[in-house]
């Protein structure tokens, strides 16, 4: 199967949309990960003594967002280039943070079963 061939009626593509539209995605990606941060840390500060299983658990998501951050920061300044280059560590260094959160969330609920 090709792609359907343009109809001539319809106006070409502003050049620059596609990388507003990658760097909007990275911003939506950062707001993501800032959330899911913020309510791990809730869980981790919502009960009355903060264990060392705890304490591990909010460092661990104050490093892995930092982390993600700077990542996401350095992707959308490539972006930023006339000619970006291709994506090749970004995607998975965001991954393996959100792998990471889930694993600290998996621990922090099991944490908590009676």
């Amino acid at each position: 199967m090709s792609a359907p061939e343009p109809s001539p009626d319809e106006p070409p593509l502003a050049p620059g949309v596609q990388p507003e539209r990658t760097r909007l995605a990275w911003r939506r990606t950062a707001l993501t990960i800032s959330a899911v941060s913020l309510l791990l840390a809730r869980q981790v500060l919502h009960v009355d003594t903060l264990t060392p299983l705890r304490a591990g658990a909010l460092v661990a998501t104050v490093a892995i967002w930092v982390f993600s951050l700077i990542v996401i920061q350095r992707r959308i300044a490539v972006m930023a280039q006339a000619e970006p280059p291709a994506m090749h560590k970004s995607g998975v260094l965001i991954a393996g943070c959100a792998a990471a959160m889930a694993v600290v969330a998996a621990i922090l609920t099991l944490a908590d079963l009676p």
